[in-house]
């Protein structure tokens, strides 16, 4: 018997697939005049916001301009506006802007103010060192890269932080002391400082530790 396909074959699913609706296209307006989220936009008339004429659009792509050329015309006459110099919210360095809503200098502003906010209750700019760029272990100077470090951590303090600065290779070291559990012990510093010259080639030396407090 010669093989048929049901698929084709059958006239049902024809009649079902003959029947079936076509959508409707619809373009919801909030008063705004933006359009409203999860509506359609294809099938109704508008004017391009570059060139003013009128287009049906046919993707989500066309929204606004009837064709690139019309959005790339758009976008680059608004890069040419001249806005007036700012200071930026963080450096407070004078900057152009290229929109209105601008209010960083640069990238790297935009990130350390929120890393500021976030980690360093906006005091970042008042780390002991960070004028100079400076170590505050190793005394190093114009550091390119450097960490702003919490000389109290966060979790064990509710006041304002004490910030100082630190190379990234003291701060890595800090950072690996601070879970050890001999910090407490004079005799266990001295053997480790003992070991650290000796390997750095040093000349042998008495290494005294001792601990005061302090206000």
């Amino acid at each position: 018997m010669p093989r048929t396909d049901a698929r084709v074959s059958s006239p049902g699913l024809r009649r079902k697939t003959a029947e079936r609706p076509e959508p409707e296209c619809q373009d919801v307006r909030l008063p705004s005049g933006r359009r409203q989220r999860g509506t359609k936009i294809m099938g109704l008339e508008r004017a391009c916001d570059n060139c003013g004429k009128q287009y049906s659009p046919k993707s989500r792509a066309q929204r606004r301009f009837c064709s690139d050329t019309c959005r790339t015309e758009f976008w680059k006459a608004q890069r040419k506006v001249n806005f007036e110099v700012k200071e930026c919210a963080y450096c407070g360095a004078p900057f152009k802007p290229t929109r209105q809503t601008v209010v960083f200098c640069s990238t790297k502003c935009r990130y350390t103010a929120k890393s500021d906010k976030e980690y360093f209750n906006g005091l970042r700019r008042t780390a002991v060192g960070l004028d100079k760029k400076q170590c505050w272990v190793c005394q190093k100077t114009d550091l390119k890269r450097f960490h702003v470090h919490h000389v109290v951590k966060r979790s064990n303090y509710a006041g304002d932080p004490l910030l100082v600065v630190l190379c990234r290779g003291c701060h890595e070291l800090v950072s690996k002391l601070g879970v050890r559990t001999f910090l407490g012990s004079t005799s266990a510093i001295e053997d480790l400082i003992t070991l650290a010259r000796f390997d750095k080639g040093l000349p042998n030396v008495k290494t005294i530790v001792k601990f005061e407090e302090v206000d």
